[in-house]
Parts: C-alpha cells; structure tokens; sequence
C-alpha cells in the first residue's frame, strides 16, 4: 500500500500522539497491536492538533515559574516527534518511544516527591508521604510484572492483543503462529 502524504500523515499523528500519551493513564489499553485508524476523523485530528497547542502553550506559560513542569510537559512532544510527525509509518501507536518520553514526567515526579518530603513538617509527615510513594510504586511494579507476564507467554500475549485490536489481521496471524509454536494445533488453525 501507497505511503501516506505528509499531511494526511499530520493529521494522523495529531490524533495518535494523544493516543499514545493515554496510554501512561490507561495500562489497561496496553498491547503488542494497537487498533488505530490512521484514516480516522479530520475533527479528531483537529481536536488532537489543539490539545498538542494547548499543552505546548501551557508549559510556555509556565517556563518560569515552574520550569521543572514546563519541561514535563514538553518533553514528551519533544521526544515523539522525529517518529510521530512527517515520516509515515505503518502503525501510528506504539508504545517503544513511550519510553524516551517518560523521561520528563519521571524527573518532575521524582523532583515533586523530593520537594513533598523537604517540605514535610515533622517525621510524622514525612513518613505519610514515603508510605504513600512506596504504595503507589508498589502498585506500579505489580502492574509492570503483570504486564511483562505477557511478554513471556506468546499465546497470552497476542491472545490479549486480539481482545484488543479484533480486526487486527497482525494479531491473528502472531496468534495462529504462537499456538503453533506450543503445539496447539487445532487452535492455531482456528
């Protein structure tokens, strides 16, 4: 099939950089296969194109006041664009240059946790807030486990992409492959 024109690939982008950054909200959506029309709604792109100008001019605004946010905010964009802008490629929404753009958010999350412990009032306080840290961070590593867990099993892991992605023809077939691969062969056929 025929490369996108740059500007389809625009819009296109406009709409799953949004949809990629979700996904740090939304673990849940995570999968090896993303269901993502690249051929979706000009509106979409439209509404994708000024949540991205919205949140460039929000960190502009506060580059000097909070510059530590301001980078937070930009960075992400900073990081997705070389692969989310004018080059076309085949799947809009992945989740590898996810990676790159946490670096920003994880910074001022850790800068924010320093601050809440330094501004802590006593060691009661502080206690409070490094027990919250340690749950959140708790929760995070069992998630990453379950989610890795996947990774090891390629029957569950495409099993899981094609609950996500069902016209995924990609899905289908690695799924039909790994059920072969584990000698499960009445299903791979299926």
């Amino acid at each position: 099939s025929a490369l996108r024109p740059v500007s389809e690939n625009l819009l296109a982008s406009a709409r799953a950089i949004p949809e990629m950054l979700s996904l740090w909200i939304r673990p849940w959506a995570l999968s090896a296969d993303h269901a993502f029309d690249a051929a979706g709604h000009v509106g979409a792109a439209v509404a994708g194109l000024l949540l991205l100008a919205g949140l460039v001019a929000i960190a502009l605004a506060l580059r000097r006041r909070i510059p530590l946010l301001a980078f937070a905010i930009l960075w992400p964009l900073v990081a997705l664009l070389p692969t989310n802008s004018l080059v076309a490629k085949i799947d809009l929404v992945t989740e590898k240059p996810l990676y790159l753009a946490w670096l920003g958010p994880a910074l001022a999350l850790g800068a924010a946790v320093s601050a809440s412990l330094a501004a802590a009032s006593n060691r009661a306080a502080r206690r409070r807030v490094a027990g919250v840290v340690v749950a959140v961070l708790s929760v995070l590593a069992a998630a990453s486990q379950w989610r890795a867990s996947l990774g090891r099993d390629p029957v569950r892991l495409w099993l899981d992409a094609t609950a996500k992605a069902p016209e995924c023809s990609r899905c289908w077939n690695n799924l039909g492959m790994a059920r072969l691969l584990a000698k499960q062969d009445v299903e791979a056929v299926a």
